[in-house]
């Protein structure tokens, strides 16, 4: 009996830690929240986003914010390889820069995937995201860009 209480106690302790944490974290796996970004002004977020699927011929990648925001909003962005080549499958930006002007709710990202005639498979590049300014959150940081070969 002694050895069932001695465990319930113990879990109890490692679960006590876990549950605060998870509160003050919040999800499991959740980045914690930064407690500037919520008080006024804020932050502004800024997600990136695939409009639908990327072809070869059309591939539109859009930064959108979440709520309008009262001044012009800087994003950086590079890319990267993955199985698509830099300069044959898509036009490689070491550092790229997109503005969402005052009050709008998005900017999209010059074209970047490189049309041709080759027959292939899908292929991937990267793109990672920034900004400099403080007040300003991309989330998610990396977006996956799978070209599609021929609609």
């Amino acid at each position: 009996m002694w050895k069932q209480r001695l465990a319930a106690a113990a879990t109890a302790l490692v679960l006590a830690p876990v549950a605060l944490v998870g509160a003050i974290a919040g999800p499991a796996g959740a980045a914690p929240v930064d407690k500037k970004c919520q008080e006024p002004p804020g932050c502004i977020e800024v997600q990136p986003a695939l409009l639908g699927d990327c072809w070869e011929v059309k591939c539109e990648i859009t930064l959108l914010v979440t709520t309008s925001a009262p001044r012009d909003v800087v994003v950086r962005y590079k890319t990267a390889e993955g199985s698509a080549t830099d300069g044959k499958d898509f036009k490689g930006e070491p550092d790229g820069k997109a503005t969402i002007p005052a009050k709008e709710q998005s900017v999209q990202l010059p074209p970047l995937v490189i049309p041709d005639e080759e027959k292939e498979s899908d292929e991937d590049f990267y793109l990672y995201f920034g900004s400099s300014d403080k007040d300003v959150i991309v989330k998610p940081d990396i977006l996956r860009v799978v070209i599609k070969d021929g609609p």
